[in-house]
């Protein structure tokens, strides 16, 4: 995905498994395009929770399924409409 924008897109990843976010990160690291991806680590429903209001193109949602509708709220409040 982070190939595909333009050179001032960005990506926002969420992981809450600090393991798992270094090994993402590595790959990051290793990208071309790395430079486009912020990875942040921790709860990803309190994260969302920091974004500010209809300033994002796209979410995508895979995480602990009890959650979802926390998730799924808090996408609607960033996404821009259109």
């Amino acid at each position: 995905m982070a190939e595909a924008l333009p050179y001032d897109g960005e990506i926002l990843t969420i992981e809450h498994n600090l393991h798992y976010a270094k090994i993402a990160q590595g790959f990051f690291g290793r990208s071309p395009s790395g430079f486009k991806i912020t990875l942040r680590t921790g709860d990803g429903l309190e994260i969302l929770k920091t974004l500010p209001d209809a300033k994002t193109d796209l979410v995508f949602i895979d995480a602990d399924k009890q959650n979802y509708g926390g998730y799924y709220t808090e996408s609607m409040r960033i996404l821009r409409n259109g």
